[in-house]
């Protein structure tokens, strides 16, 4: 129900955003194999500069991200029901690709939409040389699920291949600051506390963005995002104005979060989702609703977002996703966010 809305949740909704446990070829971080010279493009002064890769074949970089990151996705949705003859859905579409109603969270997510810039990049930086070349076996052939397990997480190496994949895609840094914290894995001591580019998130999501009437794979885009997204992002979008309506919550929460992750060398970013979320329902009408209770991963981006001051961008992504595509959930989502809840 919307594949298009990753974007904004990349930018969010990330949001959220990228992080990458392989090792990329070396053409990915600005260096070339023998015998290979990437295009380049003159700028005002008349100097050969390079073109941000995202900006050199807007057409096939959409085309390849989008495949690769509905490849993710499909992993965590449900197989396609048969259709009628006559419904606009299926015609075109890869038999692994005919999938509905994404049941994922916002960390899977973020792994596809890292997975499909990654990806993007290799198609568009070495046209005419096999990916096999310079992805490790692993990478290529691995579950999905092993692929989500080892993308999401955020070491040192990650993060400093995905701000490399930025620089390449779109001509910038996404990631202004990092922290050590304790990991809430048992087998990564270390993590890292992301305070990501505002201008950087935004960038990539222009450059994705793509509106309810063009083609995506041989459909409509507002077919896909009804197919496979549309109920999920509704959800989403529910549950993030019910956390803005309570005044002041999400920066008090970001403040703490920062400070304990500094300070506390047994900190749990999963637990600290946990109890806020179990605060947050306390403040509103949800705790006795089972289907409403909010994904702590959701609740723990949006006070990661909220500390880093790229929630606005996130937001505006999320709202023009909304509005484009599903206008009467966008207007619940208005609605509820503007509610007054108990403080």
């Amino acid at each position: 129900m919307k594949e298009k809305n990753i974007l904004r949740l990349f930018g969010a909704l990330t949001l959220c955003l990228i992080t990458s446990m392989f090792t990329l070829p070396e053409i990915l971080i600005g260096k070339v194999p023998h015998g290979y010279s990437p295009p380049h493009d003159k700028n005002h002064s008349g100097k050969s500069a390079a073109l941000p890769l995202a900006e050199r074949d807007a057409a096939l970089f959409k085309r390849s991200f989008y495949r690769n990151f509905l490849i993710i996705i499909a992993a965590y949705a449900y197989p396609m029901e048969p259709v009628s003859e006559d419904s606009p859905y299926d015609s075109g579409m890869p038999p692994e690709l005919k999938v509905q109603a994404f049941h994922g969270n916002i960390t899977i997510l973020r792994v596809a939409m890292e997975y499909g810039l990654i990806n993007a990049l290799i198609k568009i930086a070495l046209p005419d040389i096999p990916v096999e070349k310079f992805v490790s076996d692993l990478y290529l052939d691995c579950p999905r699920e092993n692929i989500v397990h080892s993308m999401s997480r955020m070491s040192n190496r990650n993060t400093d291949l995905i701000d490399r994949v930025f620089i390449r895609l779109f001509g910038m840094k996404l990631i202004q600051r990092q922290i050590s914290i304790p990991s809430p894995y048992e087998d990564t001591p270390q993590t890292n506390l992301l305070s990501y580019n505002p201008r950087a998130l935004k960038k990539a999501f222009d450059r994705l963005y793509v509106k309810p009437d063009q083609i995506i794979l041989g459909q409509k885009a507002q077919i896909l995002y009804d197919v496979i997204f549309k109920s999920y992002i509704a959800l989403t979008a529910r549950h993030v104005a019910r956390v803005l309506s309570v005044k002041g919550f999400l920066q008090k929460q970001a403040d703490s979060y920062r400070t304990q992750a500094q300070k506390d060398p047994d900190f749990n970013g999963y637990d600290f989702a946990y109890q806020a979320e179990t605060e947050l329902m306390e403040k509103t009408e949800l705790y006795a609703k089972t289907d409403e209770r909010i994904n702590p991963r959701l609740l723990g981006t949006l006070i990661r977002r909220a500390g880093d001051n790229t929630l606005p961008v996130l937001l505006q992504c999320l709202e023009r996703i909304l509005r484009d595509y599903d206008p009467m959930a966008y207007d619940s989502y208005i609605r509820m966010k503007e509610r007054k809840s108990r403080g």
